[in-house]
């Protein structure tokens, strides 16, 4: 069975406890519901509540830090990488207007410590800009990384 690395069990927990906003140490199906779309998995309303019933092992319609937490590798590889990607993609898009622009991209890459010249990263960009717009939707973004 696949464990969490620490860095993710940290990464969680700071969810978690965010929606466990009265502190009582449990979140409800509603909390669960979301924290998914904080963490943004990509889950329908089923799927949530499929999720909550997998995870309540004692039956109390209560989810616990520990129930999360050990459910937490069973959910798809996939769904947890998409939100991964999509918690990067947000907070590179600073305006928030979805869209990655070369400046954007650029700032990020320089933080990482890859010092890019603009042309540099606009050719980069290019690559995967499927619409030729010269911005980075979503999905032009996973491609970079495909």
């Amino acid at each position: 069975m696949a464990q969490l690395t620490q860095k993710e069990k940290q990464l969680y927990t700071a969810f978690f406890h965010q929606v466990d906003i009265d502190g009582n140490g449990y979140i409800t199906l509603d909390e669960l519901a979301t924290l998914c779309k904080k963490l943004k998995f990509d889950m329908t309303r089923q799927q949530i509540v499929d999720l909550f019933l997998s995870m309540d092992l004692d039956g109390n319609f209560k989810i616990t830090l520990d129930e999360f937490l050990a459910a937490m590798p069973n959910i798809a590889e996939e769904k947890r990488s998409h939100g991964e990607m999509r918690r990067a993609f947000d907070q590179i898009d600073k305006d928030g207007n979805g869209l990655l622009d070369a400046d954007e991209l650029k700032d990020v890459l320089t933080r990482c410590g890859r010092s890019l010249s603009m042309k540099e990263v606009k050719s980069l960009i290019a690559k995967v800009d499927v619409n030729g717009d010269g911005k980075l939707d979503f999905n032009e973004f996973v491609s970079l990384f495909a």
